[in-house]
């Protein structure tokens, strides 16, 4: 069993805005897109300070578990199943 340390990002494959991943959400699980609007952070001064590009890298993760992470729309599928058969089954394959 390998160690493990730091911070691990769990993310998809391919880069995608906050806003289009929460459109991609909703679509899959037949949500209202139309109440998610783009907003940037330059047009918000009443936020901290962030970079413009915040894209997490999925490059540690997948080293250590020797294991594509795939990508985002498998991803939200698999979720999407998951929400569909129960907590039951995300318990099961933790």
């Amino acid at each position: 069993d390998a160690e493990a340390g730091g911070i691990f990002n769990i993310a998809g494959n391919e880069r995608i805005s906050k806003y289009e991943f929460g459109v991609r959400l909703a679509q899959k699980f037949q949500l209202d897109t139309g109440l998610i609007q783009a907003v940037k952070f330059s047009d918000r001064p009443d936020l901290v300070k962030r970079p413009t590009d915040l894209s997490l890298s999925n490059k540690k993760v997948s080293s250590f578990l020797n294991k594509d992470i795939g990508d985002i729309e498998g991803n939200i599928i698999q979720l999407y199943q998951q929400e569909k058969n129960g907590f039951a089954t995300l318990i099961k394959s933790v």
